[in-house]
């Protein structure tokens, strides 16, 4: 019993971005080809949300990385409250993230998105005061590959940037 609770503990933090408690990369693309095949199977959308937070470098810069980190563990905390607890949220890299939807497409997925956009921009984050972002969002297309969908969804994210940021597209 002692063990198997140790292999779980382990899978997870394995599993986990260990500052946000996010899940990570790996993590991701497990759940990405597990998602795609049940899309498949059912014939029921999946949508993912590439979000990345507006000159977070700036932050950084400026505010110094505990700052930095502090913006993130907030984000991520506001993410949460406004994801469904079907949602899953990951850490992609330094201040990107991606929200897998199941269940929902790309109308559902632009609508969780922007309500996600508007938790962030909605209050002063400590220190750096306004934090805004901006997300790409796509639903999934029958056949495709995982690196295609994920692809499409970053040109959504670079229009939402090159738009003028916190906004979706």
């Amino acid at each position: 019993e002692g063990l198997q609770a140790r292999i779980t503990e382990l899978e997870s933090l394995s599993a986990t971005d260990p500052l946000t408690g996010a899940w990570n990369r790996a993590q991701l693309a497990r759940m990405v080809e597990l998602e795609i095949g049940r899309a498949e199977r059912s014939g029921q959308p999946v949508t993912l949300i590439l979000i990345d937070i507006d000159h977070f470098k700036q932050v950084n810069d400026v505010h110094g990385h505990l700052t930095g980190d502090a913006v993130l563990t907030e984000f991520v905390g506001r993410l949460r409250k406004r994801m469904r607890n079907t949602d899953a949220l990951f850490r992609w890299g330094g201040d990107e993230f991606v929200v897998l939807a199941t269940c929902i497409g790309y109308r559902g997925g632009a609508a969780l998105a922007d309500g996600l956009r508007t938790a962030i921009a909605a209050a002063p984050f400590p220190v750096v005061e306004s934090v805004t972002a901006s997300l790409g969002v796509t639903e999934y297309k029958e056949g495709e590959s995982a690196e295609s969908w994920f692809r499409r969804t970053d040109v959504a994210l670079y229009m939402a940037k090159s738009l003028g940021r916190n906004r979706i597209h």
